[in-house]
C-alpha cells in the first residue's frame, strides 16, 4: 500500500470507487466481518490510538477501498468495533455477536424452574476474566461516547435494540404468567442490564470485593421479586 493511500485513510478523503468485487454485487458480508474482527483484535491489543490502518489492511487481507466501502473512515471502523463490544457484554456468552440465543431460549421457557435456572445462569456468569474485561470495556465505551457523536449514536442504536429485544421477551414471559404483569417490560429490561453492568462496581471494592456466592444470593432474591405468584 502506498503512502498516498494511507494518507487518504487518515485525512477523510475516500476513494471514488468501491472494490471490483463490491461493484459487481458479490457477497460483501465476509469482507466486512473480516475487517471488523481484525480491527477488534488490534484495538484490544493496542487500544484505539494503536489502530494503524496499514496494519488493518495487511492483517485483514482486504483493501483500502473495502474499508471505506463498509465503514467510511478509520473512526467508522472504531465505532463499529466499539458498538459490537458494547453489545457483547450483555450477550449470553463471550463469543456471541448478539443476544439472539438468549432471546430464543427465554421465548421457549414454559415453567418457573426453567426460567429461574436460565436467568440465574445469565446473571451469575460474570465472574470470568473475559466477562470482567467486557464489562470494563462497556464502562470505557460509555465514557468515550459522551464527546463522540458518531460513537454515541452507534452505542445508542445497540442499546435501543437490546432494550427492545429483552422487553419483548419479558412481555412474552408475562403472557405466560411467569413474570409479574404489573412491571413495565421495557423498564425491567433496562434494570436487568444495569444490574449486570453494575457488578463491576463490586469488584472495585478493595475492602470487600464482591464474591460469586454473595452475588448469586442477590440474584436469587431479585428473581423471586419479579416472578408472578404461583
Amino acid at each position: 500500500m502506498t503512502d498516498s493511500q494511507l494518507a487518504d485513510l487518515t485525512d477523510g478523503t475516500a476513494p471514488t470507487s468501491a472494490p471490483a468485487d463490491e461493484a459487481q454485487g458479490a457477497d460483501q458480508r465476509p469482507t466486512a466481518i473480516k475487517i471488523l474482527d481484525t480491527a477488534k483484535s488490534l484495538i484490544e491489543e493496542h487500544g484505539e490510538a494503536g489502530l494503524r490502518m496499514n496494519d488493518l489492511v495487511d492483517q485483514s487481507g482486504t483493501t483500502v477501498g473495502s474499508i471505506y466501502h463498509f465503514y467510511g473512515s478509520r473512526e467508522g471502523v472504531i465505532e463499529a468495533v466499539r458498538a459490537e463490544q458494547f453489545g457483547q457484554a450483555l450477550a449470553t456468552d463471550g463469543t456471541q455477536r448478539d443476544v439472539q440465543e438468549l432471546v430464543d431460549a427465554l421465548n421457549a421457557v414454559q415453567d418457573r424452574d426453567e426460567l429461574v435456572g436460565l436467568a440465574t445462569t445469565f446473571l451469575t456468569r460474570f465472574f470470568t476474566d473475559q466477562a470482567t474485561e467486557e464489562l470494563w470495556q462497556t464502562f470505557e465505551i460509555i465514557g468515550s461516547a459522551r464527546l463522540r457523536p458518531g460513537l454515541r449514536q452507534a452505542v445508542t442504536d445497540v442499546q435501543t435494540r437490546l432494550n427492545s429485544d429483552y422487553a419483548q421477551v419479558i412481555a412474552v414471559l408475562q403472557e405466560k404468567g411467569l413474570i409479574r404483569r404489573d412491571l413495565d417490560a421495557r423498564s425491567l429490561a433496562v434494570f436487568i442490564q444495569a444490574f449486570v453492568i453494575g457488578r463491576l462496581l463490586g469488584l472495585m471494592d478493595e475492602a470487600e470485593p464482591l464474591t460469586e456466592e454473595a452475588w448469586a444470593a442477590i440474584v436469587h432474591h431479585f428473581l423471586g421479586s419479579i416472578l408472578a405468584p404461583e
